[in-house]
């Protein structure tokens, strides 16, 4: 798989800030978070900048991914030329 980000299992967890970017052509995600039960949690802000320029997905969020800043806030921007933006 060709996804510019992958994160199907786990957790990230990081008592900081965390920035998270992905990027993909084609037929792939640019960040592609899936999974039950995993979590991207900060205790600070969450940045999370996604694109693509083919006709996919530039953030692909699914299976109750949880993103969860303690602190901070969350910041998602997508970019999708031909694709989607977020879904």
């Amino acid at each position: 798989v060709y996804h510019g980000l992958e994160m199907v299992a786990g957790s990230l967890i990081a008592n900081n800030a965390i920035s998270i970017t992905g990027s993909a052509t084609g037929a792939y995600h640019g960040a592609y978070l899936a999974g039950a039960g995993g979590i991207v949690k900060a205790v600070g802000d969450v940045t999370i900048n996604a694109s693509n320029t083919g006709a996919q997905w530039a953030l692909y969020h699914i299976d109750s991914r949880l993103v969860h800043s303690t602190t901070g806030n969350i910041f998602i921007t997508v970019t999708a030329l031909t694709g989607f933006g977020s879904g």
